[in-house]
């Protein structure tokens, strides 16, 4: 009890990462929990249980027994299970399944880990995600968690898609491969001359029955094999339907090349990763995140259907030169996913965040008083020593769920900009006070501010580009421009008829959908035009800083 800040509880189950995953938690000073009771196969696949870890756990043999005995992902936690977890436990690691995510949101009171694998939807984020399995009260109860709760992607370009609300707790914890994966490192050998593709459920799954007639019509006269497993029979002689972790990591050293079909910039597979670990050469698209990772261009990367199939023929044909140039390249995806890599990474982590509490040992009197209250409150709060949130509470800011700007995937958003020599505004724009009617050549100010009210909200690092002019004294004379709570001074040298470009750096630590100039001298033109101009705007954007 004294110690529960050591310990973790793992909810994940996951066969390739619990290995790694669960030993590096433990080297950097953690005990760890495994559920030992697995949901439905068809539900979740890619599971497995492993006893190991109870080895290390600290606890009363007889709450280990029971929280073995217990299935996390179909069953609601009781209070006698809410009372252990929270007694023995500081963080708990969870992933977006059933209830699972409900019950550790509404009953457990340590740090809280949703593990992010990425989602093959590019559409989707994991608010969003959440929000529809969930409802919206569980981003109340989230956002009311504040920093008890952890976005723990395992990409750092997870959180580029997410709004506020898991993008402000971001934490990068990378996946790494176990050290079983590199036993058969480097020792494809390429004497079967076929095409290797991984694809489960060709017919019973609409995504996947894409891919597979895709793969088909693009690449089914080549010599292949298929991959993966099936639970309709499928009249397919290349299809093999499922293999074993042994058999496929024959096929990984024997076929001569691994085709990877995924162009989702989220998300990837780890088959690809472990073919490149074993040496086989992979085919895969720049734009998907296994392409992503590297950050520069790769042997094996291609942008179309056209170029893939030319250099899997290539390969196909033996070509020594195209082969030993993809083996090279890949070795540098390989990395992204070595113990070297990730454990640095996750030591990053821990000491720039507060992720996990703080392990410190508790002091006997702290320990009773907090499950003394906890006996106490039984009745009510069911294993909890605080009452539960209540299911009424206001959604949070309208800036924490504001999904983020993004160049190329909102045509109307402040990234595109706003045009002032157009009739009208963007939909993003809900209010202008402070401007003219539209001239050829864009917009006066008229009195002593601009105001911008925006339904999206502008936020972290970003730059904020000003084409314009001014009028009068106003030229060269010092505007300032203010974004929530921060100020920046640019300056229009020229007059509208000669408008230059101002770029503006802002760093916001709170999301603001205002943007406000304000005009130094505004000034009557004369004759009979009585409006109070000063500076002429033609364009402003914002152009996002890569964090």
């Amino acid at each position: 009890m004294r110690e529960r800040n050591k310990r973790v509880l793992w909810l994940l189950n996951h066969k390739t990462l619990m290995p790694y995953e669960v030993g590096l938690l433990q080297d950097l000073g953690f005990e760890v929990f495994t559920p030992k009771v697995l949901p439905p196969t068809e539900e979740y696949r890619s599971c497995a249980v492993d006893f190991a870890p109870d080895a290390r756990l600290t606890i009363p043999q007889r709450c280990l027994e029971q929280l073995n005995a217990f299935n996390f992902y179909t069953d609601t936690w009781s209070p006698q299970i809410t009372a252990l977890v929270n007694r023995y436990f500081g963080t708990a690691f969870v992933v977006v399944h059933r209830h699972l995510l409900s019950e550790v949101v509404d009953k457990f009171e340590g740090h809280i880990v949703l593990r992010a694998f990425g989602l093959p939807d590019a559409t989707l984020s994991y608010v969003r995600a959440v929000e529809a399995m969930y409802g919206a009260k569980i981003l109340s109860k989230i956002y009311a968690l504040g920093n008890r709760f952890w976005f723990g992607q395992g990409y750092e370009q997870l959180q580029e898609c997410e709004p506020a609300l898991f993008a402000h707790r971001a934490v990068f914890l990378p996946f790494g491969l176990p050290a079983s994966a590199g036993r058969n490192a480097n020792h494809w050998n390429g004497s079967v001359k076929k095409i290797l593709f991984m694809c489960r459920w060709v017919v019973t799954d609409p995504y996947y029955a894409d891919v597979y007639e895709r793969f088909k019509r693009e690449f089914g006269d080549l010599p292949h094999l298929i991959v993966g497993s099936q639970d309709v029979a499928v009249e397919d002689a290349s299809l093999m339907g499922y293999v074993s972790d042994k058999e496929l990591q024959r096929l990984f050293q024997d076929c001569a090349v691994l085709y990877y079909h995924s162009r989702e910039p989220r998300h990837v597979h780890y088959y690809p990763v472990e073919a490149a670990t074993v040496g086989m050469p992979v085919v895969f698209y720049n734009d998907s995140l296994l392409g992503r990772l590297t950050k520069r261009p790769m042997a094996g990367g291609v942008d179309t259907a056209a170029q893939a199939r030319e250099m899997v023929e290539r390969i196909l044909a033996g070509d020594r030169a195209v082969i030993d140039s993809v083996r090279r390249d890949q070795q540098h995806i390989v990395s992204f996913f070595s113990d070297v890599h990730c454990r640095s990474a996750w030591q990053r982590s821990i000491a720039g965040s507060d992720v996990f509490p703080r392990p410190a040992t508790e002091p006997w009197a702290k320990v009773w008083a907090r499950e003394g209250l906890r006996w106490l409150l039984m009745p009510l709060a069911k294993g909890r020593v605080r009452l539960p949130l209540r299911d009424d509470a206001s959604l949070p800011p309208y800036a924490e769920l504001q999904d983020p700007l993004r160049a190329g995937e909102a045509p109307d958003s402040m990234v595109d900009g706003i045009d002032f020599r157009n009739e009208q505004y963007p939909n993003f724009v809900c209010l202008v006070g402070g401007m003219s009617t539209r001239e050829r050549w864009g917009r006066w100010s008229v009195g002593p501010k601009i105001t911008f009210l925006l339904s999206q909200f502008l936020d972290r690092r970003f730059r904020l580009i000003v084409v314009g002019g001014a009028y009068g004294k106003n030229i060269g004379a010092p505007v300032w421009v203010r974004i929530g709570s921060v100020k920046r001074m640019m300056r229009f040298s020229t007059a509208q008829t000669e408008p230059k470009t101002v770029v503006l750096e802002f760093s916001l630590s709170t999301p603001s959908n205002v943007i406000e100039f304000m005009v130094p001298h505004p000034t009557h033109p004369g004759g009979d035009d009585s409006r109070a101009v000063g500076i002429a705007l033609v364009a402003m954007r914002i152009e996002p800083i890569d964090t």
